[in-house]
C-alpha cells in the first residue's frame, strides 16, 4: 500500500453519455496513477441526461485488468460532479467546449489535448498552481480532431482493444505530467466511473 499524499488531484472524466469511453479512461487512470505513486481521485459522467447500462465490452476490458468497476449505470454530469472536480477532461474537442458553455468556471480540457500538447508539471509547482496556469493556457479548451478519441459503440471488438491501447498509451502519458518523485497515492477503492 502506498502512503496518502497530501495533495490529492479530483478528476472527472467526461464522454457523451458515461457508458463507454469516460468509464474506461477512469478506470486506466486510476490503475496508472496509483501504480505511478500519484494521487488522484478519479470518477466519470456523461453530458446525456439519462442514466444507462454501462458497455458489456468496456467492463470486460476493466475487469480483465482487475479494475474494480462498482457503478451498475452511467450517472448524468451535473454542478455538484464539476464543483468536486480540480480538472475536467472530455473525450473530444466538442464535449470540451460544452462543458465549458455548461460550466465555465470548470478547468476542462480535451484529453488528447491536456495529454499531448500542455508542458509537464514542474516539480516546483503544486499541483494547484500548475492547474492554475494551464488553465489559462491558449486554446485550453481546443483540441485538434486527431486528438478526439472516437467511441467504439457498435464496432466489433477489434475496435475497443485498439481503443484500449491508444487510451492506456495517453492514460500514461498524463499520469507522467501529474506526477512527481514526491507524488503518492492511496490504494485504489473501487472507482467511480
Amino acid at each position: 500500500m502506498h502512503a496518502m499524499s497530501a495533495e490529492e488531484l479530483h478528476i472527472l472524466l467526461v464522454c457523451e453519455d458515461n457508458v463507454c469511453l469516460s468509464p474506461l479512461v477512469a478506470g486506466l487512470l486510476a490503475r496508472h496513477a496509483y501504480d505511478s505513486g500519484v494521487a488522484l481521485r478519479v470518477a466519470s459522467a456523461g453530458l446525456g441526461d439519462e442514466e444507462r447500462p454501462f458497455d458489456p465490452t468496456i467492463v470486460w476490458i476493466l475487469k480483465s485488468r482487475s479494475i474494480a468497476f462498482d457503478r451498475k449505470a452511467s450517472q448524468p454530469l451535473d454542478t455538484n460532479l464539476v464543483d468536486g472536480a480540480d480538472l475536467i477532461l472530455t473525450m473530444t474537442g466538442q464535449q470540451a467546449r460544452d462543458v465549458k458553455t455548461r460550466f465555465p468556471w470548470a478547468c476542462v480540457f480535451a484529453i488528447g489535448h491536456f495529454g499531448k500538447a500542455l508542458p509537464a508539471r514542474p516539480t516546483t509547482l503544486s499541483t494547484a498552481a500548475w492547474l492554475d496556469s494551464v488553465h489559462h493556457f491558449p486554446d485550453a479548451q481546443a483540441a485538434a480532431e486527431h486528438w478526439d478519441i472516437d467511441d467504439p459503440t457498435g464496432e466489433p471488438e477489434s475496435a475497443y482493444l485498439k481503443l484500449e491501447v491508444r487510451v492506456d498509451h495517453l492514460v500514461r502519458r498524463i499520469v507522467a505530467k501529474l506526477g512527481n518523485s514526491d507524488a503518492t497515492a492511496a490504494e485504489p477503492g473501487p472507482v467511480r466511473k
